[in-house]
């Protein structure tokens, strides 16, 4: 079939206006109407995608490409497998242990699913993505098989590949262009956890510049502190990291729950800045223990402060300071250090981000025998990750929504 026998009846498009958009996204995209579909390329899918989200409503965009889908299978042009996603993202749904609830895939079902990938002109994923991780450059890398190349790729950007596979906001596989087309975005992070998980680091472990000499204090050893340390540490600065914590990792091993991060996750990645040559110095608190002054005076020539923002702001209520009240962050710390280990009664949590979720679901499993979520808007305004708020909710927590304390 020539691409113009898609246009030679109205067929399955719904209306005459529907037709002249997919005309002129065909024109942009440079697609001759003499084209065979078993002919069509990746570069050429991506020529549509781009031009479609410039052209075309949501809904088109969806009915568009489900029907394109379907006739490139028809023809025999294996690209209409980059359509359906490789990876199906398994949960135990237990809410009865610490256990890491998200299961993990093989490299294969990565390789597969990174192939999905239209490898944009303008990849969307990157530029939404603080960091500006080189999404294409890593998924061209696992897709063909090169994965100590991946987390090479991976590792030119940050340490905690494994970490950010498991709890990153995902911005990239929101702004993901076969996402905004199909419904089906490349499962960016289920592929950044495959390559964390299973691959060496040794073999993919950068080499850091010949020694500038130039030493470099970071005060705290959250995601800012042990990133700020990695890149230093890789132009050849010599580099200390002070922590008041006993464990290096901040948030990510006093707070997060295991259930969403094994700290034997954090615990391997930071052991990658120990074999670049970075020193921890724990149990160090930055203004009783030093100062920056006490620092410059040790030869520092620098200090990065990534302290972070810690503190729980809790709304002032009547009955906040009575027993049983906790801010959810000093709650999920106690937790995780094991000066909590049961609950029992009903539990509220009050608020809609991704902390009272995870304070929900912890409490879940300390044996309280319900757990209520207040937030004071809807669940389409609700802050915390779409999945999380989905396990929670198939876990037993219950939310009200438009409610708040008085």
């Amino acid at each position: 079939m020539k691409v113009a026998e898609l246009f030679s009846s109205r067929g399955p498009f719904s209306s005459l206006e529907f037709l002249d958009k997919i005309l002129e996204v065909f024109r942009k995209a440079g697609i001759s109407n003499d084209l065979e579909l078993h002919l069509i390329t990746r570069e050429h899918l991506e020529a549509l995608a781009f031009f479609s989200l410039e052209r075309l409503e949501p809904d088109e965009r969806r009915r568009f490409f489900t029907l394109l889908a379907g006739l490139l299978k028809e023809e025999g042009n294996e690209l209409y497998k980059i359509f359906e996603p490789k990876i199906i993202i398994r949960r135990s749904g237990d809410r009865k242990n610490f256990q890491e609830v998200v299961s993990g895939v093989d490299l294969r079902s990565a390789e597969l699913e990174a192939d999905r990938c239209l490898r944009c002109r303008v990849p969307r994923c990157v530029n939404v993505c603080p960091v500006k991780f080189p999404v294409p450059a890593f998924l061209k890398a696992v897709a063909s098989g090169r994965h100590d190349m991946a987390y090479k790729i991976s590792l030119s950007i940050y340490p905690t590949l494994g970490v950010c596979g498991r709890i990153c906001i995902g911005f990239c596989e929101a702004a993901c262009t076969l996402g905004q087309i199909c419904g089906n975005p490349v499962k960016i992070r289920a592929v950044k956890r495959a390559v964390a998980d299973a691959v060496s680091i040794e073999n993919s472990l950068p080499s850091p510049r010949p020694r500038s000499g130039f030493r470099v204090a970071v005060i705290g050893s959250g995601p800012a502190g042990i990133t700020a340390a990695h890149h230093l540490r890789l132009m050849g600065h010599d580099i200390t990291i002070f922590d008041a914590g006993e464990k290096p990792g901040g948030r990510l091993v006093d707070s997060i729950p295991e259930f969403r991060l094994p700290s034997r996750v954090v615990e391997r990645e930071i052991g990658i800045l120990r074999m670049l040559g970075v020193e921890f110095r724990m149990g160090v608190e930055f203004g009783r223990d030093l100062t920056i002054d006490d620092l410059f005076k040790q030869g520092y020539g620098a200090v990065f402060i990534a302290t972070g923002a810690g503190r729980s702001n809790i709304p002032q209520m009547k009955g906040v300071e009575l027993e049983g009240v906790h801010a959810a962050l000093e709650f999920l710390k106690l937790v995780k250090e094991g000066r909590l280990r049961s609950m029992s009664g009903k539990v509220w949590v009050v608020g809609g981000g991704n902390t009272a979720i995870d304070a929900a679901r912890t409490a879940l499993r300390l044996g309280a025998e319900s757990v209520r979520i207040m937030y004071r808007r809807s669940m389409e305004e609700m802050p915390a990750r779409r999945e999380e708020i989905e396990e929670a909710l198939d876990e037993g927590v219950e939310i009200m929504f438009l409610t708040q304390p008085i």
